[in-house]
């Protein structure tokens, strides 16, 4: 994934990490919302081996906290994390099943919506919910979803019909 295409889908995934679904239930609108932006650089970082991926996820975490007017540094650990284990992961990644990423990248966004969570119950800007675990599983169907286009476009390149 070069910049360019990389910077575009980071904005596309601001976008919809903005959006709430679905618009007529009040309140509840973020509960179905999938961590878009995990989600992206969870994807770059297991495609690109290098520290930069992990120093640019912590820039542009602190660049989605002042612009979101959030406490500074909450997406920056947040997305410096998912890049690390991301990372850390990457070796072993090809070896799983697709069931299997699924399950791990549930846990893993169940992890760093936990470690946001306390992180913001630390500075006392956030009441405990399980919010965070509904997210994750959302986030979870994105990936299964993803996986799956993967998996056709893979085939197509190859010329095996589905």
């Amino acid at each position: 994934m070069n910049a360019l295409h990389f910077v575009l889908l980071f904005c596309l995934a601001c976008v919809f990490e903005l959006m709430t679904l679905p618009h007529n239930v009040p309140g509840n609108g973020l509960l179905l919302t999938p961590y878009w932006l995990l989600i992206l650089f969870w994807i770059q970082a297991l495609k690109n081996q290098s520290q930069g991926t992990v120093y640019l996820a912590w820039g542009l975490g602190l660049l989605v906290d002042a612009l979101l007017d959030e406490v500074l540094g909450t997406n920056a650990l947040i997305f410096s994390l998912v890049a690390l284990i991301g990372q850390s992961v990457s070796p072993r990644w090809v070896i799983y099943s697709r069931t299997q990423k699924a399950i791990l990248v549930f846990f893993g966004l169940c992890l760093i919506g936990l470690t946001e969570q306390l992180y913001l119950e630390i500075f006392d800007q956030a009441a405990w919910n399980m919010m965070f675990v509904l997210r994750a599983f959302t986030s979870a169907l994105v990936w299964i979803g993803y996986e799956l286009l993967r998996s056709h476009a893979l085939f197509r390149k190859m010329g095996i019909g589905i």
